[in-house]
């Protein structure tokens, strides 16, 4: 049985019941299991393939050239606003603001603020940060 016609350039699972579909000029759409388009099709990019499990349901997306996340429902929760951020994961997402790295909740409020020259993804609580020295303490 069809789910879709072939409209789309590339499909991939996204969660058991749904599918991320990208068309050929860059636009991307949520799909239930059967073909319907959940929310508004978008233009940018979106990770292939998140596992829902480690990313609280919570999907990187690139706009324009900055990150931001949908939810498994399609549903665009934190506007792209970040240069570089990392997939959610316990409840924390690595984002950077004015090229300094940080951590955001589910709601985009900052919960570590952006002073960091790295942080590594979280493992439950907790996550290793990578402080630069400044060039006058050597």
């Amino acid at each position: 049985h069809v789910v879709s016609e072939p409209k789309w350039k590339d499909i991939h699972p996204l969660t058991p019941n749904l599918i991320v579909a990208f068309d050929h000029d860059s636009t991307y759409a949520i799909l239930d299991r059967n073909g319907n388009v959940k929310g508004t099709p978008r233009t940018g990019t979106i990770d292939r393939m998140p596992d829902p499990a480690s990313t609280d349901g919570m999907i990187r997306i690139r706009r324009d050239g900055l990150y931001g996340f949908i939810d498994t429902a399609g549903t665009e929760v934190i506007p792209p606003q970040f240069v570089d951020a990392l997939p959610f994961a316990y409840g924390r997402a690595v984002v950077m603001i004015d090229r300094r790295y940080g951590a955001i909740n589910r709601n985009g409020e900052i919960v570590i603020p952006p002073s960091y020259e790295f942080i590594y993804p979280f493992r439950d609580d907790t996550a290793v940060v990578v402080i630069r020295q400044d060039d006058s303490d050597r």
